[in-house]
């Protein structure tokens, strides 16, 4: 059965909680809701996203209609090829492990904790995000710009790869803002799939309206806002990035065949020193055999005296 409350009232409830006034001073509330038990059982430790076309009763609907729920987003993810089944988009747990860059608090849903990060700089949190979608996560570089004030992050995912996953994990003031962003860049290219790049875009003194749009959900987006200039400014390290990969497969290409030479070379050597080996010993029996035979066949001197008398 489903709870008729409104919003507002669950923001009522909030606020008694809290001991704070309605509508409340600053601050930001995250209300998730319309969430159910997954049916899989071996996920009973989450929680899922029901889907907006599929109703409670409807069981399958969920799973299969699934892609429709973000609407022109992951229409735009699909036709980027990537999978749109994207775990972060329907799964709380995910959605939760990547909701902040550093983790103040501690979180447990269905019992199981969250792994917490707190207290790291600008770097490691963008590493301990990278892992957190995927633990395999490589090749990680870190790039500042705005003077140091934004950290940029790229990792490479052969997972993500294979589901044609890549953009940017964009954060404001901690938070996650967009997930797998296109940036029109390098990144957009399917052969660029599994990197995947993370930053937090907000800056001292800023103001914030000039980045975020009032429901603080989505980013001004605009050829003069503040959100294009600086996702183009963290967009030209993608370049650097991708280049410095091309670079080292293909320093590894060259070890590897080099590698492959060598042992080659070293293989030839074996079997020529081996055959050697084998010729020496054939020799070194064939002489004591002659010395015999000689001997055999030659009368010796005694034997050629008496004949001579």
């Amino acid at each position: 059965m489903q709870d008729a409350r409104s919003p507002d009232d669950i923001k009522s409830i909030f606020y008694e909680i809290t001991g704070r006034t309605y509508p409340g001073k600053g601050g930001t509330i995250i209300m998730i809701f319309n969430l159910r038990v997954p049916l899989d059982i071996a996920n009973s430790n989450d929680l899922e996203l029901l889907d907006d076309y599929a109703s409670e009763e409807s069981d399958g609907a969920a799973y299969n209609t699934r892609y429709r729920r973000l609407g022109k987003l992951t229409r735009q993810r699909m036709q980027r090829g990537m999978d749109p089944n994207i775990e972060i988009d329907y799964s709380l747990r995910h959605y939760l492990s990547a909701l902040w860059l550093e983790k103040r608090m501690k979180v447990i849903l269905m019992g199981k904790p969250l792994r917490p990060v707190k207290g790291a700089d600008k770097k490691e949190r963008n590493k301990s995000l990278l892992r957190s979608l995927d633990r395999n996560m490589k090749h990680i570089k870190t790039y500042d710009c705005y003077s140091g004030a934004i950290t940029v992050s790229f990792g490479f995912s052969t997972a993500l790869q294979r589901r044609g996953l890549r953009g940017y994990m964009l954060y404001y003031k901690n938070r996650l803002i967009e997930s797998y962003r296109s940036a029109k860049d390098l990144l957009d290219d399917p052969k660029n799939a599994g990197i995947v790049a993370v930053a937090d875009l907000w800056c001292k003194d800023e103001i914030p309206t000039s980045i975020l749009e009032p429901n603080k959900q989505n980013f001004v987006v605009g050829p003069s806002s503040g959100f294009s200039k600086k996702l183009r400014e963290i967009s030209k390290f993608a370049e650097i990035y991708v280049d410095s990969k091309r670079r080292r497969k293909s320093r590894q290409k060259s070890s590897n065949e080099a590698s492959s030479t060598s042992a080659k070379l070293r293989s030839k050597k074996r079997k020529a020193s081996s055959s050697k080996a084998q010729s020496s010993t054939i020799q070194s029996h064939q002489q004591p055999d002659q010395q015999k035979s000689q001997k055999r066949h030659c009368p010796s001197q005694s034997s050629r005296q008496a004949q001579i008398a």
